[in-house]
């Protein structure tokens, strides 16, 4: 669970505690949750537990099978014009500093909108992060700032979904090693059902299956990955679907050896290995 480093907090004096000296000085003010955005959260207290998530976090370390890396503090967006590589710091500190106080370490970095580049990069594993979650390879997933985000790029990314355009996606232990910290890039965005596009169901399905497959078979990893709220709505549906994927999962462990890690067993595994 990549969590962002405010819901963290479990009130809202704790939030305002944590907040990093400096904060990230967008050219575009609605990125920024500073401000007003903080001003709701304290304001409104029927809102809060939307906002306040240290409840959550507390139940996601009852389970320790389960890791929790970071998000960083603010949802950072590292690609947008205005902010500062001195302002990236502090919020990655920052979120370190309340996983802390919850008697966590972060190690696993996943970047907001996908957004990073090596000067970021250099940051995390200066502040202490191991490893993080990179881009496909492909020339419509590359890591863009929101206005490099075009109507071209979404399409070929929902195409992708369905039918096989950028690959497997798939990466092999050496080259995760070859990154300082480790990029352990994505290979599919599980993308949440859609009533509109029910009858390529079936494409979507086979489309991770095979790369699913294709990485048991020649021992390399495929990364899935999703966002919580993306299975808010049509739960069944969803959550029919990744029972699906989680039996193919099964099916492949106990014919090829396929593994399931998080970010950080896989980089502790990587330190291992020769």
């Amino acid at each position: 669970f990549a969590s962002v480093g405010m819901l963290f907090a479990s009130h809202t004096e704790e939030l305002l505690e944590c907040l990093p000296a400096q904060q990230p000085t967008y050219k575009r003010p609605r990125f920024s949750p500073y401000g007003n955005y903080i001003k709701k959260v304290i304001t409104n207290k029927e809102t809060w537990p939307y906002h306040i998530g240290g409840e959550l976090i507390n139940l996601i370390q009852e389970y320790p099978e389960h890791e929790i890396g970071s998000h960083t503090f603010s949802h950072y967006y590292c690609l947008e014009e205005g902010q500062t590589l001195e302002q990236f710091q502090a919020d990655l500190l920052a979120a370190k500093a309340i996983a802390q106080d919850k008697g966590l370490e972060l190690s696993s970095l996943v970047f907001p909108r996908n957004q990073y580049a090596k000067e970021q990069l250099e940051i995390a594993a200066k502040v202490g992060f191991h490893s993080f979650r990179g881009n496909e390879k492909a020339w419509f997933y590359r890591a863009v700032p929101e206005s490099g985000n075009s109507y071209l790029k979404r399409g070929f990314k929902l195409l992708d979904a369905y039918v096989n355009i950028s690959g497997h996606n798939t990466t092999a232990l050496d080259e995760i090693k070859s990154y300082a910290p480790y990029n352990i890039p994505s290979s599919r965005f599980l993308r949440p059902y859609s009533p509109a596009l029910k009858i390529f169901e079936g494409l979507r399905m086979r489309r991770i299956k095979k790369s699913m497959t294709y990485a048991a078979q020649s021992g390399e990893v495929f990364h899935l990955w999703w966002h919580p709220h993306n299975f808010g709505i049509r739960q069944e549906d969803n959550l029919s679907f990744l029972e699906e994927l989680l039996q193919h999962f099964s099916n492949l462990k106990e014919d090829h050896g396929f593994e399931s890690y998080s970010m950080r067993d896989l980089a502790n595994l990587l330190d291992d290995s020769p």
